[in-house]
Order: C-alpha cells, then sequence, then structure tokens
C-alpha cells in the first residue's frame, strides 16, 4: 500500500503506470471517475495480486466460489459491484497482497438524504448500520425519517441495525417519564426490527445508564453510546460498546502526533478499547462551516487549485480563489488514525456513510479484516 502526491503536470495514468496497476481500478478506489487530480492531492495506492477480466456470462457469485474468496470481500475490493453488476472487460481485483492488522468491526451511521445505494455500496465494510432517525423529546419518541430501507438493507445482508436515539437536554429527572422514554425506545427498536440502540447528543447520568442498560438486556437488544475523551467513564462502562469521536471539526489544523495520536492512547489506558470504535473524520473546513470532504476535494480539482500538505499536523489544505481556505484531513492522517485502532486495540472504526471517502474504506479494508458477527446475529433471530 502507498500514499502517493500527485506533481505538476502528473496524470493518473502515468501514476497507474509508475506503480503497476490498473488505471480504473486506481481511480475507482480513489472515487475519480473523470478528469484529473489536483497538484498535491494524495491518492491510494493498492497493488492487487491477482486480477481478473470478466467476460459475458460471469456473475460475482460465481467467480467467488471459483477463486475461493468470499463474496463480501470481492464486493469490498471491487464495490462498483455492488450496484453497477459485473460489466464484459472491467478488471476485478481478487487479493491484494497488503498487511492484515486482525480483525476489525465497522459502524456506519445512515443520516437522512443517505439514499439505499450509498448504504449498499457501504455493506461489505459494515457490521453494524446505525440509523439516526430518531430524537428524544420528554417522555416520547419522535421519528426524523422512514429508516425501513436502511434495516432491510442491512438484515438482508446479515448485518446488525441499530436505532440511533438523539437525546436533548434533560428538562427534568422525573423517574416514570424517564421510564416511559426508555420503554418508547425500547418499543420502537424492536418493532422496527433493530438489534439495538446507540445513544447519542446529551450526557446523560450513571442512573439513566444503567437502567436502560438493564432493560435493553431483558429485550436481547445491544447499547451503544457516542463518547469523546473528555465523556464520563460511565458511558462507555455500562454499555456494550462505544463511538469514541477525537478533538473537535474547529480544530482542524490540530497536530496529530501532540494531540490525536495522544488522546487515543489516553483513552485506551483509561477505558476498554476493545468495545471501542473510533470514528474517521469525512468533513472539510471551510469559511462558515463544513462540507463533506468529496465536495472540497471537486473543488479542488475543478478550481486548479495546489493541495498544500503539513507533515505535523498531518491535515492538508488549499486556497480557492473564490470560496476561501479548505482543511481536510489527509489520507496519512487516516492511516495513522488506523494505525492506533490496531496499536491500541481498539474495536474498530465508525463512519457516516454517505460522506466518508471510499480511498479510507479501502485502506482500512487493506489493514483489517472485517469482521462480520453473522453467527450471533441469525441466532438471535
Amino acid at each position: 500500500m502507498h500514499i502517493h502526491t500527485v506533481k505538476p503536470e502528473e496524470r493518473v495514468a502515468d501514476i497507474a503506470k509508475e506503480y503497476g496497476v490498473n488505471e480504473d481500478i486506481l481511480r475507482r478506489n480513489n472515487e475519480l471517475y473523470d478528469g484529473e487530480c489536483a497538484v498535491g492531492e494524495e491518492l491510494l495506492i493498492l497493488t492487487p495480486t491477482r486480477t481478473y477480466t470478466v467476460r459475458r456470462g460471469d456473475s460475482a457469485e460465481r467467480l467467488a466460489l471459483r477463486f475461493g474468496v468470499r463474496r463480501r470481500d470481492m464486493a469490498a475490493m471491487n464495490p462498483q459491484i455492488e450496484y453497477e453488476g459485473l460489466v464484459p472487460g472491467q478488471t476485478l481485483a481478487l487479493r491484494y497482497g497488503e498487511r492484515s492488522y486482525g480483525m476489525a468491526a465497522a459502524n456506519g451511521y445512515y443520516y437522512s438524504g443517505c439514499s439505499p445505494e450509498q448504504l449498499k455500496r457501504r455493506l461489505p465494510y459494515l457490521t453494524y448500520v446505525t440509523v439516526s432517525c430518531s430524537v428524544a423529546e420528554g417522555d416520547g419518541l419522535k421519528m426524523l425519517f422512514d429508516g425501513r430501507d436502511a434495516v432491510g438493507l442491512a438484515r438482508s445482508a446479515d448485518r446488525i441495525p441499530l436505532l440511533r436515539v438523539y437525546l436533548r437536554a434533560e428538562e427534568e429527572k422525573d423517574t416514570e417519564k424517564r421510564g416511559a422514554l426508555m420503554d418508547k425506545m425500547i418499543s420502537a427498536a424492536i418493532s422496527g426490527g433493530y438489534k439495538g440502540i446507540t445513544l447519542g447528543g446529551c450526557e446523560v447520568d450513571e442512573s439513566f445508564l444503567v437502567e436502560l442498560r438493564k432493560r435493553l438486556l431483558g429485550c436481547d437488544l445491544i447499547l451503544l453510546t457516542e463518547v469523546s475523551e473528555e465523556s464520563p467513564f460511565y458511558l462507555s462502562e455500562y454499555a456494550d460498546g462505544s463511538i469514541l469521536t477525537v478533538g473537535k471539526y474547529s480544530e482542524p489544523e490540530r497536530s496529530y502526533s501532540e494531540y490525536e495520536g495522544k488522546a487515543y492512547s489516553k483513552y485506551a489506558g483509561e477505558s476498554e478499547g476493545s468495545k471501542t470504535f473510533v470514528e474517521l473524520p469525512s468533513l472539510a473546513s471551510v469559511a462558515g462551516g463544513y462540507i463533506p470532504l468529496s465536495e472540497a476535494l471537486s473543488r479542488a480539482r475543478r478550481g486548479g487549485c495546489e493541495i498544500q500538505g503539513n507533515t505535523d499536523s498531518l491535515y492538508s489544505s488549499f486556497e480557492h480563489k473564490r470560496r476561501g481556505k479548505h482543511s481536510f484531513p489527509s489520507l496519512k492522517n487516516i492511516k495513522a488514525t488506523l494505525d492506533c485502532v490496531h496499536e491500541y486495540g481498539y474495536m474498530g472504526i465508525s463512519f457516516d456513510i454517505m460522506r466518508t471517502p471510499l480511498s479510507y474504506l479501502m485502506m482500512y479494508n487493506a489493514l483489517f479484516g472485517t469482521s462480520t458477527y453473522t453467527n450471533i446475529y441469525n441466532a438471535s433471530h
């Protein structure tokens, strides 16, 4: 695996030739479907040790059996087959000779606006699908959108769907109302076909979490909590797993070595890293807010901008003549994060299904064997 920084006047075909890889695969892995890269852009280079040219009449199932490759692994190496199918003449990667860090799990967030097609493209990398479609209000639950398509796709692919419940700041501590809210959360999860709940939003007190976990255990549902390095210990202690966000988007150029890497080490030392997902960043910082990284890269390419890398912070940036400065994590930053997942024994990664670049997931897939809990999942049905 290599991370290549595009030089002036360098074309994608030249880069593919330099590394001896298929140009179509290189473009696909970096979601560069047409045109050329921006100068300074980082590209993920994965070198297949075995490839196959698709012929008329081939099917993914038959090729998986023929070459001894799991259907899921074939889809992870060639994500286009999940939504385009096989096209005669296209080159498939059947094996990558990269080092493996062992098994890891992945959780994907499905938000409003995320299409079933986008979820389908990411399913090969996922263990859990967290559908972010509900907000707690008082002792009730408000559904923001219909998550049935996402649940159906997750279950049909033997992934584990979870219902995300966003908790607003607690206005009162009425035990009966809190109990009613828990009942409605559990009822929504069971009726919607979910296998658990991901708890986000404000930090609840310890007694709330203990009681919720107790009720979930009685229904064979699991509980994930969203945490940061400053969160109270009990948020991860009393859950089946936690999703860790390190740092703030308002600090896009923080030093990885001085801050982010140390934060992962500190959290793993104080909590149970083995049941914690590390969240991957997927947004670029711009004046007035944030945009998906894919949109930022598209602006750099169209605007002829030169991307500058920062070796210390592992963040990249470019100046757009109309939209100002854009800052975002480099591929080297993502690699450093995945190294921490391995080094400190974290469960795996969590990401935004709609906004996370494919290259992040291809890198994750090259380094880790993706965990599936198919037997556990099926045993509970």
